[in-house]
């Protein structure tokens, strides 16, 4: 089991700055002239505002977490390279984080995995999801109802789907979740605006399957168990809220 406290713990220790090197090298693919070092550093940023968002859930719930809200602004400080900064060289190694900070970050990945707010995704549902996501391209390549602005659309959501899919490992399923929810509920809006009756019930298949994936990844079982019921219903729902 992990989450995303665990997850960045694990980043940030890796990032500590060899000798007479520049912080950004020790990063992800150590390129920022390239496009995947930016994905990777915005995958952590996600990360850490998931951190955040764990706590404030916790804060809500009543429970005493002075201790780890206090330590949000030197945690994006690391994040965003403010205490060791970038294009930087220094003949002595460099931590970019104070270690006590570290055990507070792995206590709170300790609390909310107490709590069980906690991953439940595995290996196995990232290649169901891949493979999902390859029928939802299929489906989407080869309709003829959706207009091209919309197919561009869910083809790009597709596309992000699978990066994160394929970065689970480091990231977590932060920006999986969020990315396979709206690619779930594009297809939904697409199957009830664009596609004939006749032809709907791939699409909405292909969308059930995504949004109960990314209902397990959020550790929302009874979600999971509901989502049969829920999405059954989408049409339903969305012609009434916009007078279908």
């Amino acid at each position: 089991m992990s989450n995303s406290a665990f997850k960045l713990h694990d980043l940030i220790m890796d990032w500590t700055v060899p000798p007479n090197t520049p912080p950004e090298q020790i990063r992800f693919n150590g390129d920022p002239t390239s496009l995947e070092f930016w994905r990777s550093q915005s995958r952590a940023v996600e990360l850490l505002k998931d951190v955040e968002r764990a706590v404030d859930g916790l804060h809500a719930d009543g429970q005493d977490v002075e201790m780890f809200r206090d330590i949000m602004p030197e945690l994006y400080q690391v994040v965003f390279s403010y205490s060791v900064p970038w294009q930087q060289i220094n003949a002595n190694e460099r931590p970019v984080v104070d270690r006590m900070l570290m055990r507070l970050l792995k206590s709170l990945g300790l609390t909310l995995q107490m709590v069980n707010n906690s991953l439940f995704i595995t290996g196995d549902d990232i290649t169901d999801l891949l493979t999902y996501l390859d029928d939802a391209v299929t489906l989407v390549r080869e309709s003829q109802d959706i207009d091209d602005a919309v197919r561009r659309y869910l083809l790009g959501l597709i596309e992000e789907a699978r990066r994160v899919a394929n970065e689970f490992q480091t990231f977590g399923d932060v920006e999986l979740r969020s990315v396979t929810f709206e690619l779930g509920a594009a297809l939904l809006g697409a199957a009830d605006d664009q596609v004939p009756e006749e032809r709907r019930a791939g699409w909405l298949d292909q969308a059930k399957k995504l949004i109960k994936k990314a209902a397990v990844s959020a550790g929302t079982k009874a979600l999971d168990r509901g989502s049969d019921a829920l999405l059954d219903g989408a049409t339903d729902a969305i012609n009434s809220a916009f007078g279908g």
